[in-house]
């Protein structure tokens, strides 16, 4: 079906090609929902918005408003697609129950996934390390024939006969010359991100945000149970609850790369993934764990108002033994936390601990509290903090549960290629921007050991 031959015959090919597919509800969502046919959906899909904006780009070059047919041909596009994404919505619900409510054997297993729901109610799921973002949102795209890597590439070299990547191609570019990435393409990089995310490794949850303004239902305090006599009255004590809000900020990185390097490196696609993943993972994990929350910056662990903090010292000291950090473990277990899910802190931090002995020169042992406590550490745990007159040498350790901790990824994933900035060098470069938000669904269930010298 083309565009020029739409005037006459769109509205009776639209209809025969519903019906084909679409006799009734019921079947349709039969259909889409048996697991092989959803590939093909989001091809009709495709086709159906070709043919909407192939009636709408007509009318618009011969510079007149569409005909009646040509108007009643595209509401049957749009109320076709509306059948489409409703399908696809139900068929996202049942994989939700499926993979993340079910196990591999067949028991129950909802404590493993938790839901939320943004600001117009609409279900989401909370994603721990052990999930996969494209496990939910893979099958609401399609474009599973190709990496993220090879969509990358595309946009400079072109599908070559891959035509799933053609289409994808052709639906998500504009005239500004940017791409909106494919729902699996997003997925998968936002995947490799929290892959290499540190926070994310000690268990943070990811939120992928379906809207601008997302809230997260959370108890800031328990009801209080009372003994009663018989026959007397049962004292009232409800719960106080409160919302996890995200408001999503910009997070940008650009990357370039030559034209003989995309033309003739054999793992460019794999390459061009690292580099946009890993910058981005590295610059999360700073933010996560101490954004300022000025200006465009989302707020920090370290700086959000009821965190637990214990300090070495008013001027800060050197780490000689393990109590400090048995004392942050301690700050967390009086304020009723959850156990620790790891302890983050930078590299120079970790190999004092790994170093630390006795006085008979043997390596000194954990204490058993702490002896299962995962030790991370990332170079985004700055080493210059000033704690009293120190002077700027000093560090911290982040204690918690992670699973505390929110990473709200807007399910939208941009991707620019800047071809004339660096025409003269004869390279391009990737422009990817990726908003985002970070909140603590309990600030007490962190404590953060301060003023740590070399």
């Amino acid at each position: 079906m083309h565009a020029p031959a739409l005037e006459k015959s769109t509205n009776d090919e639209l209809i025969a090609f519903k019906r084909s597919f679409l006799k009734d509800a019921d079947t349709f969502a039969v259909n889409i929902n048996g697991g092989d046919s959803a590939k093909d959906m989001s091809d009709k899909r495709h086709e159906l918005r070709k043919m909407a904006h192939g009636l709408i780009d007509a009318a618009k070059n011969e510079k007149r408003q569409m005909t009646e047919t040509e108007s009643r041909a595209f509401e049957v596009c749009s109320n076709l697609l509306t059948d489409i994404q409703c399908a696809f919505d139900a068929k996202q619900d049942r994989t939700y129950a499926e993979r993340g409510l079910m196990g591999a054997s067949g028991v129950n297993n909802a404590s493993t996934i938790q839901f939320g729901y943004d600001a117009e109610g609409r279900k989401i799921p909370l994603l721990g390390k052990e999930h996969r973002m494209a496990d939910f949102f893979g099958a609401k795209g399609g474009h599973e024939s190709f990496t993220a890597g090879e969509f990358l590439r595309s946009m400079i070299l072109g599908p070559g006969n891959n035509q799933e990547l053609r289409a994808a191609l052709a639906e998500g570019t504009d005239s500004a010359g940017g791409y909106t990435v494919p729902d699996m393409v997003m997925a998968q990089l936002i995947d490799k991100m929290r892959a290499a995310s540190h926070v994310i490794s000690a268990g943070a949850i990811t939120v992928p945000l379906t809207s601008d303004k997302t809230t997260i239902a959370r108890i800031e305090t328990d009801p209080t149970p009372g003994w009663r006599g018989e026959n007397d009255s049962v004292s009232e004590s409800e719960p106080t609850f409160s919302g996890v809000q995200f408001l999503p900020k910009s997070l940008a990185v650009l990357v370039k790369v030559s034209r003989e390097l995309l033309e003739d490196s054999v793992n460019i696609n794999t390459a061009l993934e690292m580099a946009l993943t890993a910058a981005m993972a590295q610059e999360a994990d700073r933010v996560c764990l101490f954004g300022s929350g000025s200006g465009n910056e989302p707020t920090g662990l370290v700086n959000v108002s009821g965190v637990n903090v214990h300090a070495m010292a008013d001027n800060g000291a050197a780490l000689t033994n393990w109590a400090p950090l048995l004392a942050t473990v301690q700050l967390l277990a009086d304020n009723n936390a959850p156990d620790p899910t790891a302890a983050i802190m930078a590299p120079r931090t970790r190999f004092t601990l790994a170093g630390l002995v006795d006085t008979l020169g043997q390596p000194l042992r954990r204490p058993d509290l702490l002896e299962k406590l995962p030790l991370l550490s990332t170079t985004k745990c700055p080493v210059t903090e000033v704690q009293g007159t120190s002077g700027a040498v000093c560090s911290s350790v982040i204690t918690g549960d992670f699973k505390q901790l929110f990473i709200g990824a807007r399910t939208a994933l941009r991707i620019e290629v800047l071809k004339e900035r660096f025409a003269d060098n004869l390279q391009y470069a990737f422009l990817a921007h990726l908003r985002m938000d970070v909140a603590l669904a309990h600030s007490k269930a962190f404590a953060v050991l301060k003023g740590i010298k070399p």
